[in-house]
């Protein structure tokens, strides 16, 4: 439920303000003036289907509007449009993505810290 709620949103941005619904659309919408916000980070992540990048609109150091390439067909305008806003960029939130790596495959990804082990395979941080 989590991913409806906080992902597949519905957002429209006019000139003073940034509406959200999320649930599709479905749920009750909450507005954050343009204002009030303290800025935006941008960040990359992987999937199974590739890496997207996603967009965050931040107030008070909590992530209150989350859009994405994945879930939004528009991303690009809707993102266009924020920063065109003169919203502060708070730069790139970076996840670190560890590869454990068993005799020289590649076969686990994971977003956690990564721990080397001395054993007949080894763990980088990319």
């Amino acid at each position: 439920m989590g991913e409806l709620r906080t992902k597949a949103i519905v957002v429209y941005v006019d000139r003073n303000s940034v509406t959200v619904k999320p649930f599709l659309g479905l749920g009750r919408k909450k507005t954050y003036k343009i204002e009030d916000l303290s800025g935006y980070k941008l960040s990359i992540l992987s999937s199974r289907g590739g890496a997207y990048e996603y967009f965050y609109l931040i107030v008070e150091e909590k992530k209150v509007v989350k859009l994405s390439e994945f879930y939004h067909q528009n991303y690009r305008e809707l993102k266009t449009e924020l920063i065109r806003k003169n919203i502060k960029n708070l730069g790139t939130e970076h996840w670190p993505v560890c590869r454990l790596s068993f005799n020289g495959k590649r076969s686990i990804y994971s977003f956690a810290i990564c721990i080397s082990f001395s054993f007949n395979f080894s763990v980088s941080i990319e």
